[in-house]
């Protein structure tokens, strides 16, 4: 059986066991994002991905109209955590991507063997700070609209 604290955050790929075990610590934080999540996959859309040539904003649009069809239906208050989840979780992969090849880096330098997939610079190609923008911009547009149903309110 795999214990999660229920403070920790994971991606469903992260979690080691059998399919028992992951839909068990998935549905012990929320059963109801995790049918969500494996219904629609949009977090490994890359350039790769597109088989004729796409520029970055053709991408993000798919990526922003994947979120959108996600979000549908959620109050605003749901749709801003889930973003915001989102976005730490790309930050978390950014991060890891960037010290993997930070460490691999310096282990060439000191003769090590590396595999070549850890010397690959992943930001251009998954992305990531594009996709941190974009959520923030979501994030951002979400919150001004709350802030302008309140300010009606007061009136």
């Amino acid at each position: 059986m795999i214990k999660v604290s229920p403070n920790v955050k994971f991606s469903y790929n992260y979690i080691k066991g059998s399919v028992a075990d992951r839909k068990k610590v998935v549905s012990s934080l929320n059963e109801k994002i995790f049918e969500e999540l494996q219904s629609m996959n949009t977090s490994n859309i890359t350039i790769r991905d597109f088989k004729s040539v796409y520029n970055k904003e053709s991408i993000l649009e798919v990526v922003k109209e994947k979120t959108k069809e996600f979000l549908k239906g959620k109050s605003n208050s749901d749709k801003i955590l889930h973003l915001q989840d989102a976005r730490y979780e790309l930050e978390q992969e950014q991060h890891a991507y960037s010290e993997q090849l930070k460490y691999a880096k310096k282990l060439k330098d000191n003769g090590e063997e590396v595999s070549g997939q850890d010397l690959i610079d992943y930001e251009p190609i998954y992305m990531f700070s594009e996709k941190i923008q974009l959520l923030k911009e979501m994030i951002f547009n979400l919150i001004s609209e709350e802030r302008k149903k309140l300010a009606k309110k007061i009136k």
